[in-house]
C-alpha cells in the first residue's frame, strides 16, 4: 500500500489535530445541535491556549509567542478557516509547478479585488514549494492558503516545516509548534486594487504589538506570496481555467481503479471514504498542460529573459459595461530568434453585469 505524503495543510492537520478534536468531536463534527462557530471557539480557546501553556513551560525558548493566550487565538484563526474548508466541500486546489513559475512572472497589482469569482465560498489552495516563499524559521516555506469568499477575501496562509515527516505520528504540541500561519483581510471598499490591499495589510500588521511579532517571520515572502495567490484567483474565476480533478499523486494506483470501476455514487463514495481514511484524497489539478509542456521542453532551459504577463480588463458587453479580466501570460524572450513572441492564451474572467 503506498503512503500518504499529507502535503496538504487540510489533510495534515486533521491528522495530527485530531486527539484535540476528539476532546469534543460531538462539536467539531457538527453532530450536536449546537452553534459550529460557538463551538469552535470554545474548542480553540481551551485546547489551543492549554497546549501553548504547556509547550512554554516545557521549552525556555518556546517557539510560540511568550503569551499563550495570544497563541490561542491565533490558532483559533486557523481552525476557523479549516472549519470553513470542510463546510464549503473540502476542496482543494494544486496549482502545478509550471503554472506557478508563470504567476510569479504575472502583473497583478492592478485588478480590483472585487473583480475576483471564485468557485467556492471556502477552500484551499496549494502552493508547492515555489522560489521565494521560504520563511526565516527553519527551511519552512509558505505551501498554500485557506481563502473564504465574502464581503472581503479572508486569507490564511500556511507553512509547511521540510524537516519534519507528517505521515509519522506528532504530538499535537510538536505539530502545533510547526504549523506557521498568518490570516489577514484583502479587499473591503469597491474597487481596491490588490496592490493596495497588500499594503494596507503590511501597515494593520505593524499596528498591532503581538501581530507585528507574528508578521516578522513572514515579512520577506509576504508580498509574492499574496500575488501569487490572487493570480491563481484570477486564473480559478477563468471559464478558459484548466481543472483536472484526480486522486492526490501519492495515492495507490488500486484505489484509483476501484473508483473509475465503481458504477453508483454510493460505491464511488464508499472508495472515496475509505482512501480518506488513509489519507488519501481527491485533488483539483490547476495547468497539467503548462505542467506537460514544461516537462517536454526541459524545466531547466536557459533564456534571456521573460516578458512579464499581466491582466487586462477588457471592456465587452452591451455598451461595453461589463468587463472581464484576460491573461495575457508571460513569454521566454529569445535572444536568438529575433523579436519576442507574443503570448497566444487568453483567459477571460466576467466580472458582475453592470461592472
Amino acid at each position: 500500500m503506498g503512503k500518504p505524503t499529507f502535503q496538504y495543510h487540510p489533510v495534515r492537520y486533521a491528522k495530527h489535530m485530531r486527539p484535540a478534536f476528539e476532546m469534543t468531536a460531538d462539536q467539531f463534527y457538527g453532530h450536536s445541535g449546537g452553534d459550529r462557530e460557538e463551538l469552535g471557539g470554545l474548542l480553540a480557546s481551551t485546547v489551543f491556549g492549554e497546549v501553548a501553556r504547556r509547550l512554554i513551560e516545557a521549552d525556555p525558548q518556546p517557539t510560540v509567542p511568550a503569551d499563550p493566550d495570544q497563541w490561542g487565538q491565533h490558532q483559533e484563526m486557523t481552525f476557523g478557516a479549516y472549519q470553513s474548508y470542510l463546510a464549503h466541500g473540502e476542496n482543494i486546489f494544486h496549482i502545478q509547478p509550471a503554472l506557478a513559475d508563470m504567476f510569479t512572472k504575472t502583473d497583478v497589482d492592478q485588478i480590483a479585488v472585487d473583480q475576483l469569482r471564485l468557485p467556492f465560498d471556502a477552500f484551499y489552495l496549494h502552493f508547492g514549494q515555489v522560489d521565494g516563499l521560504q520563511l526565516p524559521s527553519r527551511g519552512r516555506y509558505i505551501d498554500g492558503a485557506y481563502v473564504q469568499d465574502g464581503e472581503v477575501l479572508m486569507i490564511c496562509f500556511t507553512a509547511a516545516d521540510p524537516g519534519l515527516d507528517y505521515a509519522e505520528p506528532l504530538p499535537v504540541a510538536q505539530f502545533m509548534a510547526a504549523d506557521e500561519q498568518l490570516e489577514f483581510v484583502l479587499g473591503g471598499e469597491p474597487g481596491m486594487t490588490v496592490g493596495q490591499s497588500i499594503q494596507d495589510a503590511q501597515r494593520d500588521f505593524s499596528r498591532v504589538d503581538h501581530l507585528r511579532e507574528v508578521y516578522t517571520q513572514w515579512e520577506p515572502a509576504f508580498p509574492a506570496a499574496t500575488r501569487l495567490l490572487m493570480n491563481a484567483l484570477c486564473y480559478l474565476g477563468s471559464p478558459h481555467r484548466e481543472v483536472n480533478e484526480r486522486f492526490s499523486d501519492d495515492t495507490p494506483k488500486t484505489i484509483a481503479r476501484k473508483y473509475a470501476s465503481a458504477t453508483s455514487s454510493k460505491q464511488r463514495d464508499r472508495v472515496l471514504s475509505k482512501a480518506k481514511a488513509q489519507g488519501f484524497r481527491r485533488i483539483q489539478f490547476l495547468g497539467d498542460s503548462i505542467q506537460g509542456a514544461a516537462a517536454v521542453r526541459g524545466g531547466g532551459e536557459v533564456s534571456p529573459h521573460w516578458r512579464r504577463g499581466h491582466w487586462r480588463n477588457q471592456a465587452h458587453g452591451p455598451e461595453r459595461r461589463q468587463h472581464r479580466l484576460v491573461w495575457i501570460q508571460p513569454t521566454i524572450v529569445k535572444g536568438d530568434q529575433g523579436a519576442p513572441v507574443k503570448g497566444k492564451h487568453l483567459y477571460e474572467v466576467d466580472s458582475k453585469p453592470g461592472e
